[in-house]
């Protein structure tokens, strides 16, 4: 979707000169976009056809998938999208057109700074689409009000953009009874009274559609029901390999196993973890033992893995919370918040932080039997010998496995599942399934040989090293889609133009550098959505400086090229995980100049370019389609790894720097010292 605003907004640029004023049909194209996303928000379709080799969380398994159509949806939906940015796009290229180039490109950057600091405001206030949308029509109805010299035009923009707030607020009143919506910096969440034999037993908790968790009273006043005393005897089975003093749980949620921890071990210190502020905080009101108001338990809202690399406390029982994110955690990345809770250099560190004698238990709800290997192949690399698995039913619905320093048995009385049995009701055609069995499976089940994920590939969800056919797919129609678009809308742009091509390489390295630097901080610092803002806000106000540095200082583009160059091959030899040895701030430090010192240079680059240019709109046009290239360049991290994202932005910014070498490019036109007109 972010590739199909900039292309909008890049297209629209490229038509600044077109006479219809086009930003009069915005409000009525994002009334047609709302509505459509709603209509289909309702419908049970899976888009597109999820096949064999990954695997979708959710109850998306279970939906028909769209087939063919799916793919046409997908499209057009697409296209809805880059017409409806396309709208305001042109409104853009046209306020650009009465400045400098260099003016015109820090004011664009400056204006999305103040967009991105906004919405991390409304993020961390928890507001709904309401208030969003509410924000940004406001702010356009006011522009348009100064703009528009006719009142008949101004009510014909008004009038949609009271549809679609009219549309969001009916969407929103439209939630079942008994539910509660509310709205995180990452998720939809709604919870709903959970019922069974008459009784209520705790809350169900769902994100964007899927079901996350469930809250539930476990402290055996409802073990006459069946899937509530199912479900305590998982949460209770660790407590059976140990009796900790320190707890640590990773992907806390609501509270269950911290409550677990609470009945089992009412004198340990406990350590909850819990990315989503909001899921946190429906523990703190909800759930029905209220584990977060025990003085024994500290909760900090934090990524995983940030927090494991950020202290140094050593933990009898480390359980991992069924930790899984439902999204990935940036706006064009395809790496998801859980991913790097899962490779070899966490678990690594994980280990570390165990007390003498102490275990880890993974729980986590396991749909293919590859997902089952490679955690159970991560498990014996790290510790030199394979956990204990133990199989819940299928009202309990988990896997968990169970690992020490030294080599575990079962607890007395817990059954061992029969090999054969085992292959027939639960590995069933090599899915797994969850069934009316439970115990510990037989070693030999499992594989120790699986691909063993890295910080550089962490893609816990994806069977092997490649690009699956239906992501493939998707990628080659945005492309065939993006080209026609742009032959069909502005059909006298030249592509035989250098420059032109320069601007569009100098986007697609940027849109690169952009994403690998919010993984990397991530890496370090965790996924959360404080750290993209960050990571963004920085990047924005490193432009503005290499935009100052343009401006007051001569800065030759081949010194700024042979830096720029220098330092990704630097990044490229040097992994980022190397940083992790070293104390916090060194690691900030580190990072940060990873991240922001190639984003100067670069930025320093297409400045000097954009200095040059006679046509403001039509070099950031072409520079945001680049970015639509740089994004789709992205999913090949799928195959090749994160790290040789490096070596495609050193082909994107190397065939720049080759088509720049001709000489008249490098004149300053005389036409970009006035006011181009619109």
């Amino acid at each position: 979707m972010l590739i199909a605003a900039l292309l909008g907004l890049g297209v629209g640029m490229l038509l600044a000169s077109r006479k219809a004023w086009l930003a009069l049909y915005f409000p009525a194209g994002l009334l047609v976009l709302t509505a459509i996303t709603l209509f289909l928000g309702r419908q049970n379709i899976a888009l597109p056809i999820v096949l064999s080799g990954q695997y979708v969380w959710g109850n998306h398994q279970g939906l028909l998938t769209g087939g063919i159509l799916g793919y046409f949806v997908l499209v057009a939906f697409f296209v809805v999208m880059v017409g409806v940015f396309l709208l305001i796009g042109q409104e853009v290229g046209r306020a650009l057109t009465a400045f400098k180039p260099l003016a015109a490109y820090s004011q664009n950057i400056l204006g999305s700074l103040v967009g991105v600091l906004a919405f991390a405001l409304l993020n961390w206030l928890d507001t709904p689409p309401t208030v969003w949308f509410g924000f940004g029509m406001g702010a356009f109805a006011v522009y348009m009000a100064l703009a528009c010299g006719a009142r008949p035009r101004l009510l014909l923009t008004l009038v949609p953009l009271v549809g679609v707030f009219g549309l969001l607020v009916a969407d929103a009143l439209s939630t079942p009874a008994g539910v509660k919506t509310y709205w995180s910096p990452y998720y939809k969440v709604q919870v709903s009274p959970m019922v069974m034999d008459h009784q209520r037993v705790g809350y169900g908790i769902t994100v964007n559609k899927d079901a996350l968790q469930f809250a539930l009273n476990l402290s055996g006043k409802f073990n006459y029901i069946p899937r509530m005393r199912a479900e305590q005897h998982q949460y209770n089975l660790p407590y059976r390999f140990v009796h900790p003093k320190r707890v640590l749980v990773l992907g806390a949620g609501s509270g269950n196993d911290v409550a677990a921890a609470i009945r089992n071990a009412p004198n340990a210190r406990i350590d909850a973890v819990e990315i989503d502020p909001v899921v946190a905080q429906i523990g703190r009101q909800l759930h029905p033992e209220h584990p977060y108001s025990n003085p024994h338990v500290h909760l900090y809202v934090t990524d995983a893995r940030s927090f494991l690399q950020q202290n140094h406390k050593k933990y009898n029982l480390i359980v991992f919370g069924k930790l899984d994110s439902h999204r990935v955690f940036s706006h064009m990345s395809s790496v998801r918040m859980d991913n790097y809770v899962y490779t070899l250099q966490d678990f690594q560190n994980v280990r570390k932080h165990l007390a003498p004698g102490g275990i880890v238990a993974l729980g986590f709800v396991m749909h293919e039997k590859w997902i089952a290997d490679r955690l159970y192949t991560m498990l014996d690399k790290v510790f030199g010998h394979p956990p204990l698995v133990y199989e819940t039913n299928q009202l309990a619905y988990d896997t968990i496995f169970y690992i020490g320093n030294r080599p575990l048995s079962p607890p007395p009385g817990e059954p061992v599942l029969n090999h054969a049995k085992v292959e027939r009701e639960i590995l069933g055609y090599g899915t797994w399934h969850y069934n009316m069995m439970q115990g510990f499976l037989d070693p030999h089940i499992l594989s120790t040989h699986s691909t063993l994920l890295s910080d550089d590939w962490p893609y816990l969800y994806m069977r092997s090293r490649t690009i699956t056919p239906d992501y493939l797919i998707v990628l080659v129609l945005t492309i065939i889609v993006s080209v026609l678009l742009v032959w069909l809308t502005v059909p006298r742009i030249d592509f035989r133009s250098s420059r032109n091509w320069i601007f569009l390489l100098l986007g697609a390295g940027f849109a690169l550098q952009e994403t690998k630097g919010i993984t990397d901080i991530a890496l370090l610092f965790g996924s959360t959505w404080i750290t993209n803002i960050i990571v963004i806000s920085s990047i924005l106000l490193v432009i503005l400086l290499a935009n100052l540095a343009v401006s007051r200082l001569n800065i030759p583009v081949q010194v700024a090229y042979l830096g720029l160059f220098a330092l990704l091959v630097l990044n490229f030899l040097l992994p980022l995980n190397g940083l992790l040895a070293y104390p916090f701030w060194a690691q900030v430090l580190g990072s940060g100049f990873r991240v922001a010192a190639p984003i100067f240079f670069s930025g320093i680059i297409f400045a000097w370019w954009f200095a040059r240019t006679d046509r403001t709109s039509s070099a950031l046009g072409a520079n945001l389609m680049g970015a639509v290239v740089g994004g789709l360049s992205e999913y090949s991290s799928l195959a090749l790894g994160l790290n040789d994202l490096y070596l495609i932005a050193i082909a994107f910014y190397g065939l720049a720097f080759v088509l720049g070498l001709r000489p008249e490019l490098r004149t300053v036109t005389s036409r970009q010292l006035v006011p181009t007109e619109a």
